[in-house]
């Protein structure tokens, strides 16, 4: 079994601004939790 994460956006586009955010540092973070949980139980 193979799983991609993407967190998508990046470099010059941030996608969705609002309340000083971006949804690029977000989906990034989302995606790193997410790699480091499936790496806990040798899932990745």
């Amino acid at each position: 079994m193979k799983l991609y994460l993407d967190p998508g956006h990046g470099g010059s586009d941030p996608g969705a601004q609002g309340n000083g955010l971006d949804e690029k540092d977000i989906n990034l973070d989302i995606a790193r939790r997410i790699r480091s949980i499936l790496t806990m139980v040798n899932l990745f």
